[in-house]
């Protein structure tokens, strides 16, 4: 209302003075003055630099961010000591580099000593790289709990998806995903891919080895796509093996890792792929109790046994060792080692020994 009285008496003076137009002119640009420099600065406006900000209206700026993965109530109830964007952190022991951390946002809380951070990315020293949408930095244990769409790239060639990852600095390099957890991965310096699935997952930095806990699926891609089903993997990526068992809690007729492709069914107790780079799988190894079967050609049943085999995947034969036995329809043969070829169903044995007219056993 004031300010409505103020322009029409200066509506009125105009008519009595040549000056009064600059008045009227100034006394705008200092209303305008007025609103924007001293009215306050939203704080849902982006910074940069250092700003001090009262705590209550740091908690009431956070709120206004994505709702947070993490599963700690202070999180929301409590304003961090420290907020802080594009931020980076080392961590050295003795002076060499442990890791490095980059993130969009941190929010340090002093007093439970945990870094609340948003798009961390995090270098290992030897070599790996983890990202992820969160994470929880808990400097008094030295661990990192990364949270929602966790991507772990190791040396090796493997890369591994999960929602959830703990990553232990000490003693010594250490990550895992809880056995809870799935974990999605493939091989990708290979000539064909090479996908596996589990429940869990650890990496420890000491030998680069990646376990898979519980569950484990791995498919083999190429000229046959071949899948292994076992309880434990562990990927030796300092050897380039695979190397598949089960767990010793199981009844003993169940205690067989399982390999199948469309046309055959292949068990032992435990099982090695070599893996080479640059190049496609050539051989599984049946290390232990060894039985396969042929499903190709449903007219004739060819099933074999042993204490060890090799399956060489291009050739499509199979070797088998150490007491070896194979049943065509009703005839068994055995000698020192039995080579079938699934290809043709040529067989050949060293020292052999035929038996004619007896039943294949039921294994499978």
């Amino acid at each position: 209302m004031q300010y409505s009285l103020l322009v029409s008496r200066t509506i009125k003076w105009s008519k009595n003075s040549q000056y009064q137009s600059f008045l009227l002119i100034g006394l705008f640009f200092f209303f305008v003055a007025h609103l924007l420099l001293l009215s306050p600065s939203s704080l849902e406006e982006d910074f940069t630099g250092m700003r001090v900000i009262h705590p209550k209206d740091l908690l009431g700026f956070l709120r206004n961010d994505p709702e947070t993965l993490a599963s700690v109530p202070f999180l929301r109830s409590i304003a961090p000591t420290y907020s802080a964007r594009d931020g980076v952190l080392y961590s050295t022991e003795n002076g060499s580099p442990r890791f490095k951390l980059i993130a969009k946002r941190t929010n340090l809380y002093q007093e439970s000593q945990i870094a609340h951070i948003r798009e961390a990315k995090v270098y290992l020293e030897e070599g790996t790289e983890i990202t992820s949408a969160e994470a929880l930095y808990d400097l008094v244990k030295s661990q990192v709990t990364f949270i929602g769409s966790v991507v772990s790239r190791f040396k090796g060639g493997a890369v591994v998806e999960s929602e959830r990852a703990i990553l232990d600095l000490r003693p010594a390099l250490r990550l895992e995903i809880p056995v809870n957890e799935q974990a999605r991965g493939k091989k990708t310096n290979l000539a064909s891919p090479l996908f596996f699935e589990s429940m869990g997952l650890t990496y420890s930095g000491a030998d680069s080895t990646l376990r898979l806990l519980s569950k484990v699926k791995v498919r083999l891609g190429g000229a046959r796509t071949l899948e292994v089903v076992s309880d434990h993997c562990d990927l030796v990526q300092s050897k380039q093996t695979l190397e598949f068992w089960m767990d010793d809690t199981r009844i003993i007729e169940r205690q067989f890792v399982v390999a199948t492709d469309p046309g055959l069914f292949l068990k032992s107790r435990r099982m090695e792929i070599k893996l080479r780079t640059g190049q496609e799988i050539r051989e599984i190894l049946a290390l232990q109790d060894v039985f396969f079967e042929n499903l190709g050609d449903p007219s004739s049943s060819t099933q074999g046994s042993g204490g060890r085999g090799i399956y060489r995947v291009k050739e499509n034969e199979i070797t088998l060792s150490e007491f070896p036995q194979l049943y065509q329809d009703r005839d068994t043969v055995t000698g020192d080692t039995i080579t079938y070829n699934r290809n043709s169903e040529r067989v050949e044995v060293t020292r052999s020994n035929a038996i004619y007219n007896t039943s294949p056993p039921t294994n499978r």
